[in-house]
C-alpha cells in the first residue's frame, strides 16, 4: 500500500465528516470551507474534495512559512472554517492553540499523524536535501530568496 494511502483516506474521511456536520460554520456556495497552511496542501485537498470544498491557503506565494504569522482577518476567517489541515510549520502551534480555545468547532487535522518523520540532524536527511538542491541548480531553476533554509538540530523536518 502506498505511504500516502492512509493520509488520503484520513483526508477524505475528514472532508466527509465535515460535510455531514451541522451547519454551524458558514459554507461557501454549499462547499465545505477548509483552510491549509501552504499551497501544496491546497492542491492535495482540492484533488480529494473536488467541488465539495472551498480551500483557503494561509501562507501565500512568496511568503516564508517558517516566519509567517497569520493576519487578524485570516484568523477570523479560519474561525468559521470546518477543517484546518496543519503540516508542522512553526506558526501552526500558536494558531492551533488559539483555534482550540476560540473556535472549538473547527476540526484540526495534523497531516503528519501516522507518518515517520526523520530528525533533521540525521546525515542522510541533509545529504538528500543538498542533493535535491544541487539537482535543482543543474536544471536552471531559480532558487530565489529563502531557497536554502536550515532547521535547528533535532527539529523534525516537514519537508522530508
Amino acid at each position: 500500500m502506498p505511504k500516502t494511502a492512509p493520509l488520503t483516506a484520513a483526508l477524505a474521511a475528514c472532508l466527509l465528516l465535515a460535510s455531514c456536520r451541522s451547519a454551524d460554520a458558514p459554507a461557501e456556495d454549499g462547499r465545505v470551507p477548509v483552510f491549509v497552511s501552504i499551497p501544496p496542501q491546497a492542491f492535495f485537498v482540492e484533488r480529494i474534495g473536488g467541488d465539495r470544498v472551498a480551500v483557503h491557503v494561509l501562507v501565500g506565494p512568496g511568503q516564508e512559512p517558517h516566519t509567517y504569522e497569520p493576519s487578524m482577518k485570516q484568523t477570523a476567517s479560519l474561525a468559521s472554517a470546518r477543517l484546518y489541515f496543519r503540516i508542522g510549520v512553526p506558526f501552526e502551534q500558536a494558531l492551533c492553540e488559539r483555534l482550540a480555545a476560540d473556535a472549538p468547532a473547527v476540526r484540526i487535522v495534523d497531516t503528519r499523524d501516522g507518518m515517520d518523520l526523520r530528525p533533521v540532524d540525521q546525515p542522510d536527511a541533509h545529504e538528500e536535501h543538498e542533493e535535491y538542491q544541487d539537482h535543482e541548480g543543474e536544471h536552471g531553476h531559480d532558487e530565489g530568496e529563502g531557497a536554502h533554509h536550515h532547521h535547528a538540530a533535532g527539529e523534525l523536518d516537514p519537508h522530508v
